[in-house]
């Protein structure tokens, strides 16, 4: 059975809202913000009344009803702390709740700092391991009540985080979550490297969990999900002025004929001088994913791995572009799966990566 590790969160630059009502609220939002300042960004909200003398953090004053306040607030911030009677914050943030993959990290903490209860998006908004985070910042418990943390299991929305995976259905997810949280056997089945404590045998499994960037076949004998890794990274060069469009026809052909989901893209990249085309970088912000440049002395480094143009040469200073830059923004594990194509004013090629980690 697989375990639940802690994700290590410290040092990276996390968003916080902490939010109370009383004095001893306050002081132990005080003492939040600075032990978590050096590392997060962090915001405390209380009323008018409780804020005087001079304070160290960012204050802001709640001067609306506090349901409304809640809900201006509530998609500001990726974790936000109420310190506070849980059945307020049960009431406060109740209308605002949309989807496990996009609400924030709820914590509810007593003002005596005794406990810290992981009440919203445990998974996904990791709000169970930013409580173990904090408890352990304050020396205070941490309350998890989440079935796969509690058995020691892990649940699939929480595999596809540490996987950096995109959930299919999460309906089938939460089928095969089931299973696991029931001690049934499910098993993983990939074609590429993934972290050894996640490997499980099919053999005998009630379900499967499908790791890959494309569709898998259909099992109709047991339960499965499908995870879809981040793990293609597209090169693209074009001609001066092409537009977005043109561009994303481009990719989504060659990711057709490739049979790989848009989701698997994790990242596009080009050359620094072409930073700028408003083609490329549009085409990078429709599909919500990074554009990475790189520069001629970076592509000469690895340029002699590739198929290499004398023309590309005397137009940019160096022997190629899309496929050494694919492979420059890949964890350098893996293969070009698509070679410089041309096509409408557009170069691509495309890398996949064979770790998952």
């Amino acid at each position: 059975m697989m375990k639940i590790s802690v994700m290590n969160i410290g040092g990276v630059l996390i968003s916080w809202a902490i939010i109370t009502l009383t004095e001893g609220g306050l002081a132990q939002a005080e003492k939040i913000a600075n032990l978590l300042k050096a590392d997060h960004s962090v915001k405390i909200f209380t009323s008018k009344k409780l804020v005087y003398g001079n304070s160290t953090n960012d204050i802001d004053i709640i001067e609306d009803s506090f349901t409304n306040f809640v809900g201006r607030i509530f998609c500001s911030y990726r974790t936000i702390i109420f310190i506070m009677a849980t059945g307020i914050v049960v009431r406060s943030i109740a209308p605002y709740l949309q989807h496990k993959k996009r609400d924030p990290a709820v914590l509810v903490m007593d003002e005596k700092g005794q406990h810290v209860i992981s009440l919203l998006s445990g998974h996904l908004g990791g709000a169970n391991d930013k409580a173990i985070y904090l408890a352990d910042k304050i020396k205070a418990q941490p309350v998890i009540t989440t079935a796969s943390d509690i058995n020691k299991t892990i649940a699939v929305d929480m595999l596809a985080k540490k996987l950096n995976c995109w959930i299919e259905n999460f309906e089938t997810a939460k089928e095969v979550t089931y299973l696991l949280v029931n001690n049934k056997k499910v098993g993983i089945k990939t074609e590429f490297i993934i972290p050894e404590e996640f490997s499980m045998d099919l053999q005998g499994a009630e379900g499967i969990i499908y790791i890959s960037n494309k569709e898998p076949l259909d099992e109709k004998d047991v339960k499965s999900t499908w995870l879809i890794p981040q793990n293609i990274v597209v090169g693209l060069g074009c001609k001066k002025g092409v537009g977005w469009q043109q561009i994303d026809e481009v990719i989504k052909n060659y990711l057709s004929k490739l049979r790989l989901h848009p989701k698997s893209i994790k990242a596009i990249a080009t050359i620094d001088l072409k930073k700028d085309e408003k083609g490329i970088v549009k085409a990078a912000q429709k599909r919500k994913i990074p554009l990475k440049v790189y520069t001629k002395q970076k592509i000469k480094q690895v340029e002699d791995m590739f198929d290499q143009s004398k023309f590309v040469k005397s137009k940019v200073g160096v022997f190629g572009v899309c496929e050494p830059c694919a492979y420059l923004a890949s964890n350098k594990t893996g293969k070009l799966i698509l070679h410089k194509k041309k096509e409408s004013g557009v170069t691509i090629a495309i890398w996949e990566e064979q770790n998952i980690e």
